[in-house]
């Protein structure tokens, strides 16, 4: 199935990108997403605890199950005042 990824934020600037599709086997979850993402981009696994996702706006889980045309958005620790 494929999913598109968008990156929010600083992983646009680490990455050089605003999304990409993400080739994933049948019934993979937010969790396989991660798998993906920091095994494509290592230098960024610092920040893996703090990473918060949502699937199609909605805020999710890594367990959450995916299907084929979500859009998964990867939304890094920030900071304002």
């Amino acid at each position: 199935m494929k999913v598109t990824v968008r990156y929010h934020a600083i992983l646009r600037e680490e990455t050089g990108r605003a999304e990409e599709p993400f080739e994933l086997p049948a019934g993979s979850s937010v969790k396989d997403v991660l798998a993906h993402f920091f095994a494509a981009y290592p230098e960024l696994g610092g920040i893996e605890q703090a990473l918060k996702v949502a699937v199609n706006d909605e805020f999710a889980q890594p367990g959450d199950a995916l299907k084929d045309g979500d859009t998964v958005d990867l939304l890094p620790p920030f900071g304002g005042g």
